[in-house]
């Protein structure tokens, strides 16, 4: 059963300080992390003109860095997400950033027969930069190691067709949600925002999106 849905305004200016959220909704039992090891994982989010700025701290027992180019299986690594729709359009943009700093970006209506952008536009719309603050060559199970990292992130929405250019101020909110995973760890956890009520993990899944409210402009 669908429960209701998460929002939140998203200010105007630094990331730094952005709203604050926690993307600790574990849906699906079997990869429950904390029992095992605490992850933790949260997201800042603000906005300058048509770009939204993002910070993710994320602090887990592994890291798995193993793209070497974008569009690759970005989920297989230590990888956080975000999916965005434009509440006018039925397709959403899923956004994926691996731990590595390589990413993935696809266009849709859902799972299936996604289009992936060009690695050239992913360059030249978006800021990526990762930040490796620790790295133990032990897991954490025991406590005696781990890893923590950021994720600085700013899309130019306009690009990917997620608002008009120059008309924030006329697009009150983007629906969204925000993710954290890595598939290809000894032991895989799944993390999201706004939860989803499916039986095996699947981001792609848009009837589970919250929303992200836009607030005005300020003016200079």
């Amino acid at each position: 059963m669908k429960s209701e849905s998460k929002q939140c305004v998203v200010p105007v200016g630094l990331v730094e300080e952005g709203i604050l959220l926690p993307v600790m909704e574990s849906p699906w039992p079997e990869y429950e992390p904390f029992a095992l090891a605490p992850v933790s994982v949260s997201v800042r989010v603000s906005r300058e003109a048509n770009r939204l700025q993002l910070l993710y701290r994320v602090s887990a027992p592994e890291l798995r860095r193993m793209c070497t180019a974008h569009n690759q299986d970005v989920h297989a690594d230590s990888c956080v997400e975000v999916f965005l729709r434009n509440p006018r359009d039925e397709e959403y943009v899923n956004f994926e950033f691996s731990a590595t700093g390589y990413i993935k970006v696809g266009r849709g209506e859902s799972r299936a027969n996604r289009i992936l952008y060009a690695p050239e536009t992913i360059d030249e719309s978006i800021d990526y930069e990762v930040r490796i603050l620790s790295n133990s060559l032990h897991d954490d199970t025991d406590g005696t190691g781990g890893c923590e990292w950021t994720a600085r992130i700013s899309i130019d929405l306009t690009v990917f067709g997620l608002m008009p250019p120059g008309h924030m101020d006329i697009l009150p909110y983007l629906e969204a949600n925000f993710q954290a995973c890595g598939d290809g760890l000894e032991r895989p956890y799944f993390l999201v925002w706004n939860p989803i009520d499916t039986p095996k993990p699947d981001f792609h899944r848009p009837e589970f999106f919250g929303r992200l409210v836009f607030s005005p402009t300020i003016s200079s």
